[in-house]
């Protein structure tokens, strides 16, 4: 999105009704929409997002490796628009926490790449869009932690159709005890 889309939003949408909700932690910058984070716990483990808006400024990159290091012990997303339009991959590198990057923008593609974090985690940096399709597929995951394991899926509602190519639907092993067995000191 670009700034003067993200100004219509900010003059139309107040980012304090957003941050009432209790998984809504903060903004950046603050009082506007183009970057957050969020928490949330699922099978007792803490989870972080962190979304931003198009591309990765400087400031925006800062505020991202704050927020990481403020929360070392929650898993981390990073959600973006486009992983190729910003330094995403070395924001998720230098934490320790960062497993999973998911972006979209690139019309009727999906990929998934590794990467490995600063605690020697594998995560995966997972593109899916499928805006060319026009018939409304949406990518989920599904953590299995018994199994220690992800598992991705492309799925159709309206038809109950999944796509089962090998980027469709795909799993990875994913260390799901405490993640502060995991996390190394820095």
């Amino acid at each position: 999105m670009g700034s003067d889309s993200w100004n219509t939003v900010n003059a139309n949408f107040s980012a304090s009704t957003w941050l009432q909700n209790s998984w809504a932690k903060e903004t950046f910058p603050t009082g506007k929409f183009e970057n957050s984070m969020s928490f949330f716990e699922a099978s007792g483990m803490e989870f972080m997002i962190l979304t931003f808006g198009y591309g990765l400024s400087t400031a925006e990159y800062n505020w991202g490796v704050a927020k990481l290091a403020a929360y070392p012990n929650k898993r981390a997303i990073i959600q973006c628009h486009d992983v190729n339009f910003g330094n995403f991959k070395a924001l998720a590198e230098q934490s320790t926490n960062v497993f999973l990057i998911v972006s979209g923008h690139y019309d009727a593609a999906e990929w998934n790449n590794t990467f490995v974090n600063k605690a020697g985690i594998v995560g995966h940096e997972i593109m899916s869009d499928y805006q060319d399709f026009k018939n409304g597929y949406l990518r989920y995951y599904t953590f299995k932690p018994a199994e220690n394991k992800v598992f991705a899926y492309t799925y159709h509602p309206l038809d109950n159709v999944y796509r089962t190519q090998a980027t469709s639907q795909f799993s990875w092993d994913y260390t799901m005890t405490s993640i502060k067995d995991t996390v190394i000191d820095t």
